[in-house]
């Protein structure tokens, strides 16, 4: 009976202990306070620009990185200042629609805006949308880097994160990108959109 008995306590003094751990990674509503997300992910996308007569445009894979950083407003609703950036490693280039030509060195956007970020609980899917200004950078090896002006660019998320503690989420999902920038050497904007598979990590 003594075993039986000191079975007994020890059951329930590691309920005690583990039952923090447990409810601190289940779901829960984002019901206030700072809200922290980065996101990394990997896709393809092309920018390009025309007028009546040409077209230049790259395209290829590229690497995207967000970072969003607000608060809860209301339950389950966050509103936050954004960065969001892509590089395309060698992208290959297009004259007028013509054969896909080898590039070398990076196309870049970086942009920051102003977003939203909605989640569906108890799921913890998320969908958000940010808008701002971006500005495209040209990099070719053995070059000096060139920049466009300063345009408008956007980006959409979605995702599903899963509870590692309280505060913390990690999860997978998707992006989609898109930006109008004008050159500033001619009257023309480049335009294009990407879109990608992310890796996300949320604090709230």
């Amino acid at each position: 009976m003594s075993r039986f008995l000191a079975l007994c306590a020890l059951t329930v003094a590691l309920s005690h202990l583990t039952a923090p751990a447990l409810a601190g990674g289940s779901p829960r509503a984002h019901d206030g306070g700072f809200m922290l997300r980065m996101t990394g992910g990997f896709g393809g996308g092309s920018t390009s620009i025309s007028n009546s007569t040409n077209e230049l445009k790259f395209e290829g894979g590229q690497g995207e990185f967000t970072l969003a950083i607000g608060g809860v407003v209301r339950e389950n609703l966050a509103l936050h200042g954004t960065l969001f950036s892509f590089v395309m490693v060698d992208p290959d280039i297009r004259i007028d629609g013509g054969p896909a030509i080898p590039g070398s060195g990076n196309v870049s956007m970086n942009g920051v805006g102003a977003g939203l970020t909605w989640w569906a609980m108890p799921a913890n899917f998320y969908v958000s949308g940010s808008a701002g200004i971006g500005r495209l950078t040209a990099d070719p090896d053995n070059a000096g880097s060139s920049s466009s002006d300063r345009g408008f660019a956007m980006e959409l998320a979605l995702g599903k994160e899963w509870f590692m503690s309280d505060r913390w989420g990690l999860g997978l999902g998707g992006g989609l990108s898109w930006h109008t920038i004008p050159d500033g050497l001619i009257d023309e904007n480049w335009s294009g959109t990407s879109i990608s598979v992310r890796f996300s990590a949320t604090f709230n």
